[in-house]
């Protein structure tokens, strides 16, 4: 019988000779060069931009109305301009805005029109105060919308008392609103 003595000179044992390409060892999974990267990051940026600014002009204009009919406030020919010459000294483009706020808000809710397509401001004039202090003005617009019961749009003035609350930042309609067929129209 013959003896096995270790190699003093090799330090572990030998395994038996692999042949190249019959076997490799696992490795892991590499995963694919991320290319085009930047594009993807500028594409995000630019669909990013365009829903900030789409919303910025939205608070701009004041539009947020989901109705079908238009808000009072998101015409631009409706709104005025500081020296324009239907207001009358001391109104300014708040009481003018407000002022169509309420109007509108009074002739949709008298129940006289069906629909309200624009309001569109022709004179603010100053009326004084009422006895309790609180500040009057009378406010004309050019209205376009279908009365009660019609087939088709019109156009109508309207006109509107409102009254705005002493110290306070609210207006209102007092009593009903006027609404007559416009006289300078063609219709």
């Amino acid at each position: 019988m013959s003896q096995f003595t270790p190699n003093s000179a090799s330090p572990a044992p030998q395994s038996f000779p692999v042949p190249a390409g019959q076997y490799q060892a696992p490795q892991a999974p590499q995963t694919p060069k991320k290319r085009g990267s930047a594009g993807v990051w500028i594409a995000v940026a630019i669909v990013l931009a365009i829903i900030c600014g789409f919303f910025l002009m939205r608070a701009l204009a004041g539009s947020g109305s989901s109705s079908t009919t238009s808000d009072p406030s998101s015409s631009a020919s409706s709104s005025p301009t500081a020296t324009s010459s239907y207001l009358d000294e001391g109104i300014t483009i708040e009481i003018t805005t407000e002022s169509r706020k309420a109007c509108y808000k009074a002739v949709d809710e008298s129940g006289k029109m069906d629909a309200i397509s624009i309001i569109k401001t022709r004179s603010v004039r100053n009326q004084g105060k009422t006895e309790s202090g609180d500040l009057k003005y009378t406010y004309t617009a050019s209205l376009t919308g279908t009365a009660k019961g019609a087939t088709s749009e019109s156009t109508y003035e309207v006109t509107c008392n409102v009254v705005n609350p002493h110290d306070t930042y609210k207006y209102f309609v007092d009593g009903d609103p006027s609404i007559t067929p416009d006289p300078a129209s063609s219709h």
